[in-house]
């Protein structure tokens, strides 16, 4: 499938915010890999399916699943929409790029060691132009960071604000922001 009709049919599938969504998010995926010499088809194709199946319902997510994807701390099921996403985009899109179909999966709540591409879509999907609750100072300060350091400051702008809204941050992103922390060192 080509770039161009990949990008069709999400708009298909998609609801209309959903998909102006995934837009934004490829764009700056696609700025984020000129800053980090990364291959920007790669992450476009990541960044235009990550949400592919963020409006599944939950059942649909269930039905789609390995019983391996279901634990505790993936509830709500919303937090499997990555992993729905990357057998989706396999199955239906004939993506077989394992970055690009990592990227998808671990979009949403990072996970340790995961590569440039997961790295890219997961800091540009919180920078992203249609995304409100980000200043332009901050989009400016994490696109000036190697990816890691972005990736672990996005880690800590979340973890702020789930801190004062009183919710813990989901284990895999914790183990990230762990790992990154001791690279740092």
């Amino acid at each position: 499938m080509t770039l161009t009709e990949m990008t069709a049919e999400a708009a298909r599938r998609l609801s209309r915010k959903r998909y102006a969504h995934s837009l934004a998010v490829a764009a700056q995926a696609v700025k984020l890999a000129s800053l980090y010499g990364e291959n920007p088809v790669r992450a476009y194709t990541a960044a235009v399916l990550h949400d592919i199946a963020r409006e599944f319902s939950a059942d649909r997510l269930n039905r789609l699943l390995p019983e391996s994807c279901f634990d505790p701390y993936r509830n709500p099921p919303v937090l499997l929409h990555g992993f729905a996403g990357e057998r989706i985009a396999a199955a239906e899109f004939s993506v077989n790029d394992l970055e690009v179909l990592e990227a998808i999966r671990y979009h949403t709540l990072g996970f340790p060691g995961m590569g440039k591409t997961a790295q890219i879509v997961f800091v540009a999907d919180y920078i992203s132009r249609d995304r409100n609750f980000v200043g332009e100072a901050f989009r400016r300060r994490i696109v000036s960071l190697p990816s890691e350091e972005a990736v672990l400051a996005v880690i800590e702008a979340t973890e702020d604000y789930f801190t004062k809204t009183g919710r813990p941050l989901h284990p895999d992103t914790e183990k990230e922001a762990a790992f990154l922390r001791r690279k740092r060192k």
